[in-house]
């Protein structure tokens, strides 16, 4: 199972594409944060990406020429799609009741210092603060997200984000 996106891309080491297949290659369900990992591969074809995975572990020798690089151009411009989506399963709950939160804060500042010869010299150096915020909203946790099947899921999910990141394009599902 997986989908075709119909967009002309240019994809690294292959040339100009009319179309592109793409299927999960593993997805992972994090009840701790509540997130759901999907790792895609990109193929010129479904036989490609059939390829890449053979049949049987003993015999067939997998056969990745046709599994593509992330690096493509569309349009002319240069982009390293990443293989992986996060989609996070919580709900945002408003008007709770004000808790306090703090988060470490990176900064480089500037410092006068003296080199060998007595001359005073800025130099810089990084400084961590704490930051303490107020906040009456929290995330909670909905591994109840979905219904159904996590595979139907994800590919809904990935089909999505690929409409976006490819518009103008056609999703077609492969089965």
């Amino acid at each position: 199972m997986g989908f075709k996106v119909k967009r002309s891309v240019e994809v690294q080491g292959e040339g100009v594409l009319d179309e592109f297949y793409v299927r999960i290659d593993k997805y992972t369900l994090y009840k701790n944060r509540s997130c759901l990992t999907i790792l895609t591969g990109h193929f010129t074809s479904p036989e490609g990406a059939q390829s890449a995975s053979g049949e049987y572990f003993e015999v067939d020798e997998a056969d990745y020429d046709y599994q593509l690089s992330c690096s493509m151009s569309i349009d002319d411009t240069q982009i390293n799609y990443n293989p992986r989506l996060q989609v996070d399963l919580y709900n945002t709950v408003l008007d709770c009741e004000p808790y306090m939160s703090s988060s470490v804060v990176k900064e480089e500042v500037d410092y006068i210092d003296f080199d060998e010869n007595g001359e005073e010299i800025v130099k810089q150096r990084t400084v961590y603060s704490v930051i303490e915020t107020e906040s009456t909203t929290l995330l909670q946790k909905n591994l109840n997200a979905f219904t159904g099947s996590v595979y139907t899921f994800a590919y809904d999910k990935l089909k999505e984000k690929y409409k976006q990141d490819f518009d103008p394009c056609i999703i077609e599902d492969v089965l």
